[in-house]
């Protein structure tokens, strides 16, 4: 009884041997999480065993969509997984997101309503397609599918819809001989995601005084390419903070992972108000991204005043991104501060920022941030911040 005791114990102990389904499971969820090597090493040992494994083809072609210098590696995987099973709603997605990144705008389009037509009499699989589509920006067709087959109700699109930021920031000025200090916190959150919402407060402990202003935003996208932003802030005092900031803009996605933006910005110092026009542009290739945006206007001292920015970066989507900016400026403000008001009059002012991003994991990270800041070729300014988010 004691030998069949311990043996019975001992093959308990023996670990099942991993399921199909269960292996899948995994690698999706590594790829979902961020992990994206680890992922492609259970896709690859899966189509090494049967290279017409369309699940493992499509698994890892969204691995290689993380990347853009391999964004042709996945459209291959969509392509094989959509020959094999004309039917396979992820393998069309996939590939339109591959096109669509790429610029092939109307090749993208296309193969979704290929998609639609291969699934037409199954309202299950459209409903499906229906919720790939708003994960994956294609909102027109998205919207279209929804009103012709009704969701059900308690559909889940996105599993993090919130998330919330903290930051903090410190500036030696050199000129002035002070320090600031300031400290914030940012609450997103999509309802669907087309449109978002954020609310948030900043707190600036500047010349032996506290500011605060609150902050509100909103956003809404037609459609991958076409978005239109607003962003408001409420301050407790003029003076070093506008009693208002109001900023519009509306962006389109062109050719060539191109993009354009243009917009007006408002900020009320009293009885006073600036006005300023916005242009820019950015353009991405591969893994880099360049983004010039120029302004013009008047400011709150009905200054004509204009700023030109330029940055470039390199970014890996959900792991970490670096970027620096330089930008050219013109700035006239009066600062009171009781006894000791100052003015800045028409000076020129150039600043160079260095900002790095880092995931921990697809949901949480934090950002850094350098900047120097002369004016009239003086320093003025140095400062460093960090910020930590977190999706929910």
């Amino acid at each position: 009884m004691v030998l069949l005791f311990l043996v019975g114990n001992s093959l308990a102990q023996i670990e099942k041997p991993e399921s199909y389904r269960d292996r899948l499971e995994r690698a999706r969820r590594l790829r979902i999480e961020g992990h994206v090597e680890e992922a492609l090493t259970i896709y690859n040992a899966m189509l090494e065993k049967s290279h017409r494994d369309v699940d493992a083809l499509v698994g890892r072609g969204y691995c290689y969509t993380r990347d853009s210098e391999t964004l042709d590696h996945a459209l291959t995987d969509f392509e094989k997984a959509i020959v094999l099973t004309p039917t396979y709603i992820d393998a069309y997605i996939g590939a339109a997101t591959v096109l669509r990144r790429q610029g092939k705008w109307d090749e993208a389009g296309q193969i979704l309503l290929k998609c639609e037509k291969a699934n037409a009499n199954n309202p299950s699989r459209l409903r499906y397609l229906a919720i790939t589509a708003w994960r994956e920006s294609q909102f027109i067709l998205a919207r279209r599918l929804d009103e012709e087959n009704p969701p059900e109700k308690g559909r889940e699109i996105l599993s993090r819809p919130s998330r919330v930021s903290t930051s903090y920031s410190y500036h030696n000025l050199t000129r002035n001989r002070d320090d600031w200090h300031s400290l914030g916190a940012k609450l997103s959150h999509k309802p669907r995601p087309d449109a978002s919402l954020s609310v948030g407060f900043k707190n600036w402990w500047r010349y032996g005084k506290t500011d605060w202003s609150a902050r509100f935003g909103a956003s809404y996208r037609h459609s991958y390419r076409t978005s239109l932003s607003y962003d408001g802030a409420f301050s407790d005092k003029g003076g070093f903070l506008a009693d208002q900031k109001h900023k519009v803009m509306a962006r389109r996605k062109l050719f060539k992972r191109a993009r354009l933006g243009a917009g007006i910005s408002f900020k009320n110092y009293g009885n006073d108000w600036s006005e300023r026009y916005i242009l820019e542009a950015r353009q991405t290739a591969g893994n880099f991204f360049g983004r010039y945006k120029y302004s013009w206007g008047t400011d709150s001292k009905d200054e004509d005043v204009e700023t030109h920015s330029f940055s470039l970066g390199y970014e890996k989507e959900l792991r970490y991104s670096i970027s620096a900016t330089y930008t050219d400026a013109e700035e006239t403000i009066e600062i009171p501060i009781g006894a000791d008001d100052f003015d800045f009059l028409n000076e020129d002012v150039d600043t160079i920022s260095i900002r790095v991003s880092y995931y921990f994991t697809h949901a949480t990270g934090i950002y850094l941030g350098w900047t120097y800041e002369t004016r009239e070729e003086e320093l003025f300014r140095r400062a460093h911040s960090i910020s930590a988010f977190h999706r929910f």
